[in-house]
């Protein structure tokens, strides 16, 4: 398993830093449009929201999409497509923050918030899924849990 340790960049931001021990730091975004760039390496990745109703994630690298999420925020859960493997990401429960990485009914990882007051959180995620493709996973679930705040300070 590859532990990522996600901390919010400060107390107001949707801006978090990702650790992974061992690799670099990366610093994801969950922006008002949903999107957010990075660099591993040489490599440049992007993961960008398409849709309205029916909204859908994409990772790429470079122009190339490497991997897809279909989003259903009533079970909230994602649909997810990366090389050839079809993944589940959703919520542990009904009030939870907690999601869970299934291929199949076979857990494969975890994403833990470690904080009741503050969006910091572990995941822990397969190592047969690529660094792009842990990153793309952790930050669906916080454009999850930015959709919820933001669904709470409405009502």
């Amino acid at each position: 398993m590859q532990r990522l340790e996600v901390k919010p960049c400060s107390m107001w931001s949707w801006r978090f830093n990702v650790r992974a021990s061992p690799g670099p730091d990366v610093e994801l975004n969950v922006s008002l449009r949903e999107r957010c760039g990075f660099r591993l390496g040489s490599a440049r990745y992007e993961f960008r929201a398409k849709g309205i109703l029916h909204r859908t994630f994409d990772l790429l690298e470079g122009d190339t999409v490497i991997a897809t999420a279909k989003a259903s925020n009533l079970r909230r859960t994602f649909d997810i497509e990366h090389r050839g493997r079809r993944l589940t990401l959703k919520a542990k429960g009904i009030f939870r923050r907690t999601f869970l990485l299934l291929e199949g009914d076979d857990l494969l990882g975890t994403i833990t918030p470690t904080s009741l007051l503050w969006y910091r959180a572990i995941a822990e995620l397969p190592e047969s899924i690529p660094a792009p493709g842990q990153l793309f996973i952790v930050w669906l679930v916080l454009v999850m849990w930015k959709r919820e705040v933001a669904a709470a300070g409405a009502s």
